[in-house]
């Protein structure tokens, strides 16, 4: 056991004896810093702060689509074409599940981040939707959200024993056989508090050969005292999901449903213990403690399409050889060419499995003084310390490509470096964090904080010595943030903030342009690469106020972003969604988000709209294999001012619920997004993912006070759009729903059109 881990264990214990931290209750007007409070009852300036109201949201299945259709400048990409494996983009940063995309947004669950160690990925099938009381999104660089909040963080805030009493059980299902069951319960004395809360899903998918099932539980427990309180809660969450990702242009014009190789199976299973306190030392000064551990174990099976070929060479006829048969001859684990009768007829396929372990261990201790009198409103210093292990293997079995484009597996597992993979990673990051604010006049208030970051990652191959290294970052982020109230409700604020990200484990081990990597599957020797460094502003104004008879809160918010040595995955190899990750110079972000919310009578009402320019700011030059606007050496060409990939100029989103008789309402939701550059095409030479307009509705009806029928339709007007794509050889394999494929184009469509029924019970 390390001294750190020591240290942290010892954090743990002592957090758990100590008072707890209060969760949601609204006591503290300002969050000066996140380590243990991302979320306060309250928006910050130019921040959004979502209830969850309905629990399990009346059917909506992820913590994605609950962010989608209530957040401002938020959109979803879907990669995997599974629901809780979303690519979700904040003012242009994404925060996904998936190993192989940038991450530039931190998550939080009660104060600890959640992007998970080795490649700091979100998975959003491990957070219970169902026990989130609120979600905060923050938008820019922040210093105290620690590393990777780029372009800002979102935090979910969970239920406990006091913020939610009594119980309710909701089940809903429909189309693509989906059933979606939940419930929750909560109790409270005034000094004991008890939460839990549990749900269900299962579908058969939209697509073919997409089945998934998910498991989530999530429990809290608080004890409050005269001057203090303490407090831990546990989540665990097992799910087994397909998401059978991008198929070629010409097979989803001949057949929607279809998918192009499968399986794409992915299985987390996840333990997560969590311990608060919050002790008042005095009148004016407060120690606050969170701790955690994280155990959570990922598998993955993913049959692709393969290169190899019986062997050109008369030499080797009756063995399989790379490249179409024209590279070197295959061998297996023991060092053996393989021959093309061990693996059976061609088309040949390959299984490729991974496996992760990890292990998170981490504290927050911080001091918050609020002196009664003078300027300074509220001082707070503290430090953080997260560590991470992580155990991950890959392999690849040779198979049959089946009729279907399945793989059946043959037992003959491929050798070499290209295909196996044994990577052992111990990342121990410390942050030291100090902030203050100060009331200058009534009016005014500044506040000033800073965070130094400091981040030790070692990699030990357990194969041979190619990906051992290790690599040291550090950095002192520094913000300032000013607001000015009015009396009428309205403010206005301007703030200045840097933040840093330093390269994953997994984007460490990948970062070799000669030999990409097919994630999450294997990994390359290591060239090195630089933290990127995002300097942020962003001005706005706001207001709260009775208008028309109702309430009304709106928000307009301008920001300018550049990241500088930003770390981008470059889209190359003989596989779909292989590459390698580089620093690509200077990127920016920059635009504006608006949204506006409004509740009267029987009316509620909201609306978002965002203009977000992401653009490569350096010249650069990428390979981009399977780009049919690529040169002769499979690059392409990347000018300052070209867009960033997957990013919509325009999105924006609008609720409307009326409640046109006493027991029963409509809703009415609409999600809009402009055109997308497809990944691999960074020089913006090719065609765009179309926009589109999305259209859901639904019905409730109270059949009494506690009992509520209701009903949804998603997509109504059944609108085939799409919300990725890449490039990649459509004729690598036979299609029979599309036999004279050709367009490059791979794309993941969206959902056709859905009904879902279902009702919710309150005791």
């Amino acid at each position: 056991m390390t001294i750190q881990r020591a240290a942290s264990l010892a954090l743990l214990a002592a957090s758990v004896s100590a008072p707890a931290l209060a969760q949601g209750q609204g006591e503290i007007d300002r969050v000066l810093v996140t380590g243990l409070k991302p979320a306060g009852s309250e928006a910050e300036p130019g921040g959004q702060l979502l209830p969850n109201e309905d629990g399990a949201a009346a059917g909506l299945p992820s913590l994605g689509d609950f962010l989608r259709r209530n957040g401002a400048a938020i959109t979803i990409s879907e990669p995997q074409g599974n629901p809780f494996q979303p690519e979700l983009s904040y003012r242009g940063y994404s925060v996904s599940g998936l190993l192989g995309l940038p991450q530039g947004i931190a998550f939080y669950q009660n104060g600890a981040r959640i992007n998970e160690g080795f490649g700091d990925v979100v998975n959003f099938d491990l957070v219970p939707e169902v026990a989130i009381d609120s979600v905060n999104v923050l938008g820019g660089a922040n210093p105290l959200f620690g590393l990777n909040a780029l372009g800002g963080a979102i935090a979910a805030t969970m239920k406990t024993g006091f913020t939610f009493e009594g119980a309710a059980v909701e089940a809903s299902g429909g189309s693509f056989g989906r059933l979606l069951t939940s419930g929750e319960a909560g109790w409270n004395d005034g000094d004991w508090g008890l939460y839990a809360a549990g749900s269900y899903f299962e579908e058969d998918g939209w697509r073919d050969y997409s089945p998934s099932e998910l498991v989530q539980l999530f429990g809290d427990v608080e004890r409050r005292f005269a001057r203090g309180r303490v407090g831990m809660s546990v989540t665990y969450a097992d799910s087994d999901l397909n998401g059978n990702g991008a198929a070629p242009f010409d097979l989803l014009e001949a057949r929607r449903k279809s998918v192009f190789t499968h399986p794409d199976n992915t299985q987390n299973e996840l333990l997560f213990v969590q311990a608060r306190g919050d002790f008042e030392l005095s009148d004016v000064l407060t120690l606050e403690t969170g701790a955690y551990h994280r155990r959570y174990r990922q598998d993955t099976l993913n049959g692709d399409e393969t290169e190899a070929e019986e062997c050109e060479d008369p030499a080797f006829e009756d063995f399989l050889c790379e490249e179409d048969g024209e590279g070197e001859v295959l061998e297996d684990l023991f060092g053996e060419e393989i021959e093309e009768d061990d693996i059976g007829d061609e088309p040949f396929g390959l299984f490729n499995r991974s496996g992760t372990d990890t292990d998170s261990t981490g504290a927050t201790g911080q001091l918050v003084l609020r002196p009664q009198s003078g300027m300074l409103a509220e001082l707070t210093v503290g430090a953080a310390y997260d560590e991470s292990e992580s155990d991950f293997a890959s392999s690849a079995e040779l198979g049959e490509l089946t009729s279907t484009r399945s793989v059946e597996g043959s037992g003959v597992f491929l050798g070499g470096d290209e295909y196996n993979t044994g990577l052992v990673t111990d990342s121990a990051y410390w942050g030291f964090y100090a902030g203050a604010a100060f009331d200058l006049t009534e009016r005014l208030s500044v506040e000033v904080s800073g965070r130094y970051n400091k981040a030790d990652i070692d990699l030990v191959d357990q194969i041979g010595t190619a990906l051992t290294g290790s690599h040291e970052f550090e950095r002192f982020n520094p913000a300032i943030e000013a607001t000015y109230d009015f009396d009428s409700g309205l403010h206005v604020f301007a703030r200045y903030a840097e933040s840093n990200r330093t390269p994953t484990p997994a984007e460490l081990a990948c970062a070799d342009e000669t030999q990409p990597c097919r994630f999450p599957n294997a990994f390359v020797a290591d060239p090195p690469l630089e933290q990127v460094i995002a300097k942020g502003w962003e001005a706005g104004i706001g207001g709260d106020h009775d208008a028309m008879g109702g309430a009304l809160s709106w928000s307009v918010t301008g920001f300018t972003t550049t990241n500088k040595d930003d770390i981008i995955f470059v889209s190359s190899g003989p596989i779909v969604g292989s590459g390698y990750f580089r620093n690509a110079g200077d990127t920016k972000r920059q635009g504006f988000e608006s949204w506006l919310r409004w509740t009267g009578g029987d009316w509620s009402l909201g609306a978002s709209y965002s203009y977000i320019d992401a653009t490569f700011e350096d010249a650069l030059t990428l390979r981009a294999d399977d780009n049919p606007n690529a040169g002769p050496l499979g690059e392409i060409a990347v000018s300052p001012g070209d867009r960033i990939p997957l990013i919509p100029l325009h999105s924006g989103n609008l609720n409307a619920e009326w409640r046109f008789i006493e027991r029963a309402a409509a809703e009415l939701n609409l999600i809009a997004t402009s055109s997308r550059v497809l990944r691999g095409d960074e020089g913006n030479d090719g065609d765009r993912l179309d926009g589109f307009v999305r259209v859901d509705a639904g019905l409730s009806f109270d059949v009494t006070s506690k009992a509520t029928l209701f009903a949804r339709v998603e997509n109504v007007f059944d609108t085939n759009y799409e919300t990725f794509g890449t490039y990649g050889e459509a004729d690598e394999v036979f299609l029979s729903e599309a036999p004279a494929a050709s367009d490059p184009r791979f794309l993941t469509p969206g959902m056709p059109r859905a009904v879902f029924v279902g009702g919710r019970l309150s005791f």
